[in-house]
């Protein structure tokens, strides 16, 4: 894959975004260790594949930017939520890693919070009503959100279009 889009960029491959995921919820005592290695395997070592795999793309061409998106949920655990937690916590610490490793070389790293989103995540479950719109505005929130506005919405009321990207305020 990593190749098909340098190719059809022309050589270039100057934006990677690590979006796989799944929440895997459950309670930690009925969860096995099969669980927690498939949990990783696509929620941590996916962008891990992806980020090695882009690298020497990246290196040859002096530059590039690496998006992983991870989860609120890194910095503020639910019950229930162990393995999603953990593998968004872990892949987060990569990427600030990284970000300091890779400055040198001209390759970014960025870890992206998407705020709370319908998405087939959930399953056959609805979003809970409370998580629908975190309040990232609270004095007490430690991140700022910043919405980027995708290029299909029309009016307000596609607005669930948006993705919120959490940006850590200034102390």
């Amino acid at each position: 894959m990593i190749r098909q889009a340098t190719e059809f960029g022309g050589g270039r491959l100057d934006l990677l975004f690590n979006n796989a995921g799944a929440g895997f919820a459950g309670d930690f005592d009925q969860q096995t260790n099969e669980h927690w290695e498939k949990a990783f395997a696509l929620n941590f070592y996916g962008a891990v594949y992806g980020i090695r795999a882009v690298l020497p793309v990246m290196r040859a061409q002096g530059e590039g930017h690496i998006v992983d998106i991870i989860s609120g949920i890194a910095f503020y655990p639910m019950a229930h939520q162990t393995m999603y937690a953990a593998t968004k916590a872990a892949l987060n610490g990569l990427t600030l890693t990284l970000r300091y490793a890779l400055w040198a070389e001209n390759i970014r790293l960025t870890s992206a919070t998407p705020g709370m989103t319908v998405t087939a995540i959930w399953g056959d479950r609805d979003a809970p009503p409370e998580l629908s719109i975190p309040n990232f505005f609270h004095k007490d929130f430690p991140y700022v959100s910043v919405s980027f506005l995708s290029p299909k919405i029309q009016d307000f009321s596609d607005c669930h279009k948006t993705q919120n990207v959490l940006i850590r305020k200034s102390l």
